[in-house]
């Protein structure tokens, strides 16, 4: 029985009862390096019941992308749900999947100009983890980046790359009022999400 798990530029093959061996193309650096640190061979489980009971094997993260992605999700959904926290993600990663208008990669789309406001409105932009709130917020905002960044979470926004907090604004902003391509979508907890219906997307991986 063979079992794969792909993520972005890595797949691993795991062979029950066998060996593991590890494919790798496309990778940048930081992934190879971290490859590198792993054996090549490493014994398994002889049965299912016992491989299922085994962690998964560490895939490597960008920490750059993962710090990004972690202060995006905590300046913009500190106080939502863990569905909120990961909806935002999404955002990111349809953004990026845009052929026009964002950036191509995590750190690019988050502080692209003017697109997140906390990354221009606040000069600190370090999470502020004074009492145990803040902390839970800050902590469920990096677990939520990393599974992301690891493919660990399902799309249910499809294609949205917009949303606005209805707590924050009473009204929809302008770029829903003066344009009719905006599509509403759905609402999970504060934040309205919106489909942009002119853009078009590369096929999700």
């Amino acid at each position: 029985m063979r079992r794969q798990l792909i993520n972005r530029n890595l797949f691993y093959t795991i062979i029950l009862g066998g060996l593991i061996s590890i494919g790798l193309y496309q990778c940048n650096k930081e992934e190879e390096t971290a490859l590198a640190n792993l054996p090549t061979n490493l014994e398994l489980p002889e049965n299912i019941e016992e491989a299922l009971a085994v962690e998964e094997i560490l895939i490597p993260v960008n920490e750059r992308e993962l710090d990004c992605l972690s202060l995006n999700i905590y300046h913009e959904a500190g106080d939502q749900s863990i569905q909120g926290k990961e909806a935002i993600a999404l955002v990111v990663f349809a953004r990026m999947r845009s052929t026009r208008m964002f950036a191509n990669d995590v750190c690019g789309v988050i502080y692209q100009r003017k697109q997140f406001s906390w990354t221009w409105l606040l000069k600190n932009h370090t999470p502020r983890l004074h009492n145990s709130l803040e902390r839970k917020a800050w902590e469920e905002s990096q677990d939520v980046a990393m599974r992301a960044l690891r493919g660990e979470i399902p799309n249910f926004l499809g294609n949205s790359t917009h949303y606005y907090s209805a707590k924050v604004m009473k009204r929809p902003p302008y770029w829903i009022t003066k344009n009719n391509r905006m599509k509403y979508l759905t609402t999970i907890g504060d934040h309205v999400f919106y489909i942009d219906s002119k853009l078009s997307f590369k096929e999700q991986v």
